[in-house]
């Protein structure tokens, strides 16, 4: 150490690389932070359903699919639905056959 070098804690290290790479532990699945339903609602736009479908398909209001958008969105830290569903793709949700 006598060169200018420093010892880092190995734990410490890994929270630096991890950061570095963008893969700190609560962002390993951006999607945790969604409710069930949120979720849901997201699968189903990942399916290609409307707001109006997805309503439908899971007995809401369409203002409460909206509201449930809105927050989904807001959790993500995304300004659209077209960036929420490509945000999940990335993170592994499939669409499903309906």
């Amino acid at each position: 150490m006598t060169r200018g070098e420093a010892w880092v804690p190995p734990d410490v290290l890994g929270q630096v690389l991890n950061t570095l790479v963008g893969l700190e532990p609560q962002q390993a699945d951006p999607l945790a932070v969604l409710t069930p339903r949120e979720r849901e609602v997201l699968q189903a736009m990942v399916d290609g359903f409307s707001r109006v479908q997805i309503a439908a398909r899971l007995h809401l209001s369409t203002n409460t699919v909206r509201t449930h958008t809105q927050n989904m969105l807001s959790k993500l830290g995304v300004h659209s639905t077209l960036e929420s569903v490509a945000l999940a793709l990335r993170s592994g949700m499939r669409a499903t056959d309906h």
